[in-house]
């Protein structure tokens, strides 16, 4: 793999989209194995790139301004003197997510512009470096897009009713924009999974079908965890994942379907987990742990169904959202469900994978 030096002048949170770019792996997926380092004290990071030992440098605009009063021409080319290309490729990007309105589409535009114009700047005049700054740009742009879900608008609440019913696919959903209050979320340089409707042995459903693909569909909620920790769906795997890789590891983290869960406590933080299927080596019952590339802890996943011969038929299931929540992060008083969503991929193993559901809610305690 080849190495991509990168120096900051300060290794600050104002340089979070480069940060997370390295941190999150996709240099790697590029072929590149970042190694940073910062600038010594009162030195700027442009100098290593002038040096030639740094290939991307972030440093703040003001460096430019000595050179300049001295009627000098500053040895790099900051963001802020990129030409128009830059913010209508920025704008282009924006347009992907319609959410992103008013104060929160402003701020994200100029983070939008400053990532791809601060790893488009300061680079040799190689045309394979300028190439490499634009990879990083528009990978930084992308993880800043990815990294903000749509607005919570509609969002789903107890009506006094027994039970809540988060998702219904018993009638056809639009998906193109989805309705407020749903999100399709997809991840850069992985192709979607396929969503149709339809019925399946009788059961009206949502068809997810991936091939190398991977995303997630979202429902906003806020339910109680004490008040309805029932968490019922039903599932039916038809294609399940055909691959000698290890489930247990991040090669092998696939699964036909899944159940993505994030929980808010009562003083406002937040746990995510998921209810999955498993593939050759889980079974129900199992838990699975994975480090999780945003937060670097360990991320949890329940093993609610599994295995080859589970396949091909319908299956009802139902959890305690208390249990599973008591055994990773403590007493779920005052917890409120805030997300659900359906999830399938085969972006890890290259797989196939096709799998139904028909109707997720939550009960009350019986």
């Amino acid at each position: 793999m080849e190495k991509i030096n990168i120096q900051f002048t300060l290794f600050s949170a104002f340089y979070s989209p480069l940060i997370s770019t390295m941190s999150g792996g996709f240099l790697e997926a590029e072929g590149l194995e970042p190694v940073w380092s910062v600038a010594p004290p009162g030195v700027s990071a442009v100098a290593a790139l002038s040096a030639g030992t740094a290939h991307v440098v972030q440093s703040a605009l003001s460096v430019a301004f000595a050179p300049l009063n001295e009627g000098k021409t500053p040895g790099a080319v900051h963001f802020a003197q990129v030409d128009l290309r830059v913010q209508r490729l920025a704008e282009a990007a924006l347009a992907l997510r319609p959410g992103l309105r008013g104060t929160a589409g402003i701020l994200m535009n100029k983070m939008i512009r400053a990532s791809i114009g601060s790893a488009m700047r300061r680079m040799s005049h190689d045309g394979r470096c300028c190439a490499r700054a634009l990879s990083v740009a528009c990978i930084s742009a992308a993880m800043l897009m990815a990294c903000t879900g749509a607005q919570r608008l509609n969002v789903l609440v107890p009506d006094g009713s027994p039970s809540v019913v988060v998702m219904d696919f018993r009638q056809p959903l639009a998906l193109d924009p989805p309705p407020a209050g749903w999100w399709h979320r997809t991840f850069f340089r992985t192709a979607p999974m396929q969503i149709s409707f339809g019925s399946k042995d009788g059961r009206p459903s949502i068809r997810l079908a991936t091939h190398d693909s991977a995303s997630m569909l979202y429902r906003y909620t806020d339910i109680p965890v004490d008040q309805f920790p029932m968490l019922a769906w039903d599932w039916f795997v038809e294609q399940p994942i055909e691959s000698d890789a290890d489930e247990t590891t991040k090669a092998g983290d696939d699964h036909p379907a899944r159940l993505y869960l994030k929980f808010r406590t009562a003083t406002g933080d937040t746990h995510a987990m998921e209810i999955i299927w498993g593939n050759r080596k889980l079974r129900a019952g199992d838990w699975k742990y994975l480090q999780s590339p945003w937060t670097g802890n360990s991320f949890p996943h329940y093993v609610a169904r599994g295995g080859n011969e589970n396949a091909g038929r319908w299956h009802d299931e139902r959890v305690d959202l208390r249990t599973l929540y008591r055994k990773q992060w403590g007493d779920p008083a005052g917890a409120s469900l805030i997300e659900v969503a359906l999830f399938a991929d085969t972006d890890a193993t290259g797989a196939r994978s096709v799998a139904y559901f028909s109707v997720v809610r939550l009960d009350r305690q019986p």
